[in-house]
């Protein structure tokens, strides 16, 4: 955009900064011995992301994987309640906390989920969905969120 709009070398700037910020947030997260994966509920009909899409990939950052991925159904698949069960993700981000009002209890009291890792041990994370769904400098914002999530979660 910066290019088009004749605004290269603030451009360049921008992206600079954003790239800095992203790798700061990425090396304060160690590396796990085994992966973490979750579940990204955009909406309460249990819609995801899997690793290969954009938010999968910021995820990826961080060594997450998605419970998505086996999914077979594309970068935003439709999960079963049972599948997202039978995965049982270690954590569990909302996209979906403030247009819709989804909280970590809400998500606990669906049936079944109370036994999901991600409920039992309190790894249920609201996010701002700006953030996740609206792609641009505030990319680094997101990376930098996940970051401050995956900190919490001892090894």
């Amino acid at each position: 955009m910066a290019d088009a709009t004749g605004h290269d070398a603030e451009g360049d700037a921008v992206v600079a900064q954003m790239r800095s910020r992203i790798d700061t947030a990425v090396a304060s997260v160690p590396d796990r011995d085994r992966p973490l994966t979750y579940f990204h509920e955009l909406d309460d009909t249990l819609y995801t992301v899997s690793s290969a899409s954009f938010v999968g990939q910021i995820y990826g950052l961080f060594g997450l994987t998605s419970i998505a991925d086996s999914s077979g159904a594309g970068d935003y698949p439709q999960l079963s309640a049972e599948s997202v069960i039978t995965a049982d993700p270690d954590i569990v981000f909302l996209a979906d906390a403030q247009c819709c009002g989804v909280t970590a209890e809400s998500v606990a009291a669906r049936p079944g989920w109370g036994s999901l890792t991600a409920v039992r041990d309190g790894r249920i994370f609201p996010m701002d969905e700006d953030l996740s769904s609206r792609w641009g400098p505030r990319i680094a914002d997101q990376v930098e969120a996940v970051a401050a999530v995956v900190q919490q979660i001892p090894e």
